[in-house]
């Protein structure tokens, strides 16, 4: 009795033993009896489907737990296991009491009694629905990285040979591009893709990285099994375990070769646009140096028999006026109006053409004083006019003080000439700032103004906007002030209307407000 209880014990403990390990294991124990066909299970097998019997039929009960597309393959292994003591193994799907679904690997095979027969069926069930499903991801992985575009190399990450890593994996864009078989890479190392001109420099880079477990990106020029060149723009990440070691690299490289060619195709273009431009600036500017030349030895020349037309007049007038007919006045009056009007016309060519010639001689200027000065000049000049003259102080800039004494000799000119028939002329010589805070420099008169539609004509060579008989001038003195501020790096613009004045502005790029 005593051996009995002892035996009891041990078969408890056992039991309890195989209880935990089925837990620990997922898995239970089955037997279905012959010829009952009644099944009988392990404990955890039994409370792990939801169920408190002990025993069930094995034709029809047993079955109630397999999903039905399961049911007739399930009876196929237990048949041929009956009655050709066939074994098995297989994965099933099961539906829980619960309603849930879960994946087992079952295995069965048969136990034959003293006769020979088939006495039962015996094995063992196992859930193995977490590794069915890591299994569903891993060929979903495996088919997207498969159909990518992009290539995917995995190489490992031990031994790092000189020649790399051994691949271990490739995708199918991987053998499309580069032509190698996947038993030609496997085994291999990245370095069957490099060639004479891969830069080496990059790849001692990218080396450098890896050694020390880093992610890299780089472009790569890269050659397929046949020789031919292809560009690729690589990120290469390593992969760690559970425990952070480092076990692989995984490369992901995109084809940018039409970019690359695009690139070197837009280099080339641009450096021979580069290569036109500067023969085109040399040209035009041997062009413009030739021409302002000639300008300025035409001008130079004019002088000589400009100065002997002068003088002949001048001794004809003396001599012989009184002797000479009221036409005959008229007409020498018309040739020294000509003469002298030709005069100014020199005097501004040579100077259009010196505005281009000469270095600047870059300095603060104090434009308050040089216009106060001109002010002075042209009220002496002409005393009896009544114009009231403003000028804003501090308008101090850098630029070239003679060249810059121009541009406000000729503006400030302009608006004197232009408000001469005002009863009470008015001028203004000031600054304001723009939205950029840039200072603008401005000259305003109220005088007879201009039909801002011909604007287009206003800053060109002899362009007149009104008649030389209402008032005189020769035309240049505009194209010189666009001259001296596109010299300083400056624009000059303007705003007008007829009859009533007009305001012309301009910037200095060296302007310094004090």
């Amino acid at each position: 009795m005593t051996s009995s209880r002892k035996l009891s014990a041990q078969l408890r403990e056992t039991e309890s033993l195989l209880d935990m390990v089925a837990q620990v294991g997922s898995f239970g124990t089955w037997q279905i009896v012959l010829p009952e066909l009644k099944l009988r299970w392990s404990n955890h097998l039994r409370s792990s489907h939801g169920s408190s019997v002990g025993s069930l039929s094995a034709s029809g009960e047993a079955f109630d737990f397999r999903a039905e597309e399961q049911q007739i393959l399930i009876r196929q292994f237990l048949c041929g296991c009956i009655r050709k003591s066939l074994p098995f193994d297989t994965e099933a799907q099961i539906v829980l009491t619960t309603g849930q679904k879960i994946w087992v690997r079952a295995i069965g095979e048969t136990v034959i009694d003293a006769g020979g027969e088939v006495c039962r069926i015996q094995g063992a069930i196992q859930d193995v629905s977490q590794q069915h499903a890591q299994q569903g991801k891993l060929r979903l992985l495996e088919t997207a990285v498969a159909h990518l575009n992009d290539m995917v190399l995995i190489t490992e990450a031990e031994p790092f040979t000189e020649l790399g890593p051994r691949i271990v994996f490739v995708n199918d864009a991987f053998t499309r591009q580069t032509g190698y078989a996947l038993g030609e890479v496997i085994g291999r190392t990245p370095r069957i893709l490099q060639g004479p001109d891969t830069n080496r420099v990059e790849l001692d880079r990218i080396r450098d990285a890896l050694e020390k477990q880093q992610a890299v990106c780089s472009e790569l020029l890269n050659y397929t099994k046949a020789g031919k060149k292809f560009w690729v723009e690589v990120d290469i990440v390593p992969m760690a375990d559970e425990t952070g070691a480092n076990t692989h690299f995984v490369a992901v490289e995109r084809d940018i070769t039409e970019r690359k060619l695009a690139q070197e195709k837009l280099i080339s273009l641009n450096n021979e646009l580069e290569d036109r431009v500067r023969r085109r600036t040399t040209e035009l500017e041997n062009a413009n140096r030739e021409l302002e030349t000639f300008s300025y030895s035409v001008a130079h020349d004019l002088r000589s028999p400009l100065q002997t037309i002068n003088l002949c007049t001048r001794l004809l007038d003396r001599t012989d006026a009184e002797r000479l007919s009221e036409k005959g006045r008229l007409t020498l009056s018309r040739v020294v109006a000509g003469s002298q009007q030709m005069g100014k016309l020199i005097d501004r060519l040579l100077m259009l053409a010196q505005t281009s010639r000469d270095d600047l001689q870059i300095e603060r200027v104090d434009l308050s004083a040089i216009a106060r000065d001109i002010e002075q000049a042209l009220r002496e000049q002409d005393p009896e006019r009544d114009v009231g003259f403003h000028v804003e102080e501090g308008l101090v800039v850098e630029g070239d003080r003679l060249l810059l004494g121009a541009v406000l000799q000729n503006l400030i000119g302009n608006a004197w000439k232009f408000t001469a028939r005002r009863t009470r002329g008015e001028i203004t010589v000031g600054r304001q700032l723009a939205a950029d805070g840039q200072p603008v420099y401005i000259v305003k008169d109220n005088g007879a103004g201009f039909d801002m539609s011909h604007y287009e004509n206003l800053f060109g060579t002899f362009q007149r906007l009104h008649s030389s008989e209402k008032f005189s001038g020769t035309g240049i003195g505009l194209s010189i002030v666009r001259r001296i501020l596109e010299r300083h790096g400056g624009r000059v613009w303007a705003e007008a209307k007829v009859d009533e004045g007009a305001t012309f502005y301009f910037v200095l790029s060296r302007a310094s407000p004090d």
